[in-house]
């Protein structure tokens, strides 16, 4: 299937792949694990310092609930990493100035309901 989209769009199956729908949006990460699929949007695409929100859905639904998201000083959107209920946040900061760090890593070991972070 070819996009005319030339950004990261995402597609969205709910039936095991038989039918995919197109969802507008900024989202940076997408991790599946355990029934569920946790991503990271992004309020606009790039770097800038945009806002990010943490989601989770159950798989096979298109319904997002919002996780608390960490505290992360940083110019790109953070990149998730996730193992079952083990979830990552390494986020980059500007290391020419303008942020409080160059690199953040924020982990939460319940999927995501709560943070402990380190900044480098």
């Amino acid at each position: 299937m070819q996009s005319a989209h030339s950004d990261p769009s995402l597609y969205v199956t709910t039936d095991g792949g038989r039918h995919w729908q197109l969802r507008i949006g900024n989202i940076s990460s997408l991790e599946a694990a355990g029934g569920t699929v946790v991503r990271v949007a992004s309020s606009y695409p790039g770097c800038g310092g945009s806002q990010e929100e943490i989601d989770v859905a159950q798989v096979g639904s298109g319904t997002w609930a919002p996780l608390p998201a960490p505290d992360l000083a940083a110019i790109c959107p953070p990149v998730l990493y996730r193992q079952g209920q083990e979830l990552v946040l390494a986020a980059y900061g500007n290391p020419a100035g303008g942020v409080a760090a160059t690199a953040a890593i924020s982990r939460s070991d319940n999927g995501g309901r709560t943070w402990t972070g380190d900044r480098f």
